[in-house]
């Protein structure tokens, strides 16, 4: 729904996936296969209509509320809350935008448990938690638009963010843990084969506080919705 120049919407929805996974059970005896997963989502927003040259919204918000769970084997993964509040703000130039992300996970586990929902900050790949506070901040603003192409690919704009990332949690040894990143992002927006959403094309730096490292890693990934 859009007011003036404000988009807004409301979206609850209920998912159901089935796995075939197998698990074991000790009634009956052994090992059995499938497992059926319900997702239960309200995911709210309200926006400032974007430009042709805006990254993201120059203001505005997102709130993000899902409950996860395996109704018929609560023994075996028990369930996941997880809650997301997204705040856009104008950066000091136009087109900048300062991204603020806090999100919240808690995990009710039993025999097994979910994978993690919220991202971890970014350089870190290795951690599963069972409750876990996040805190992220993107600074996104454009560094050029060249619009060049041909009939194979179209080269729209490249842009760049700086980043800081936090989360504090508890894994499933019951520590406490703590992760920190920062770094920068350089990316291009390009349309391949006259494909409508964008394909992101780039690099990421990212440095590791508490490990005193540094990581760089490629990034590709096709625009299905960037406001998330």
């Amino acid at each position: 729904m859009t007011v003036n120049k404000m988009v807004s919407g409301v979206q609850p929805s209920i998912e159901i996936n089935h796995s075939r996974e197998y698990f074991f059970y000790e009634d009956p005896w052994g090992y059995k296969s499938g497992m059926t997963y319900l997702n239960y989502r309200l995911y709210t927003y309200s926006y400032l209509k974007t430009s042709l040259r805006d990254i993201l919204p120059r203001r505005g918000g997102v709130a993000d509320i899902s409950f996860a769970n395996t109704p018929f084997e609560s023994e075996q993964i028990g369930s996941v809350f997880t809650a997301k509040g997204i705040i856009y703000l104008p950066g000091i130039s136009r087109h900048h935008t300062l991204r603020t992300n806090i999100s919240y996970q808690k995990q009710n586990p039993a025999r097994y448990v979910f994978n993690n929902i919220i991202s971890l900050p970014r350089g870190y790949t290795d951690s599963l938690l069972i409750r876990m506070s996040s805190l992220t901040f993107d600074y996104v603003f454009p560094i050029a638009y060249p619009d060049l192409g041909n009939d194979m690919a179209y080269l729209k704009r490249i842009r760049a963010a700086f980043f800081f990332d936090y989360a504090t949690g508890q894994n499933i040894e019951m520590k406490n843990v703590i992760f920190r990143s920062a770094g920068l992002e350089l990316m291009t927006d390009v349309h391949l084969f006259h494909i409508f959403f964008p394909f992101n094309i780039g690099i990421r730096l990212i440095y590791l506080p508490d490990r005193n490292k540094v990581i760089t890693e490629p990034v590709f990934s096709m625009d299905l919705n960037k406001f998330l």
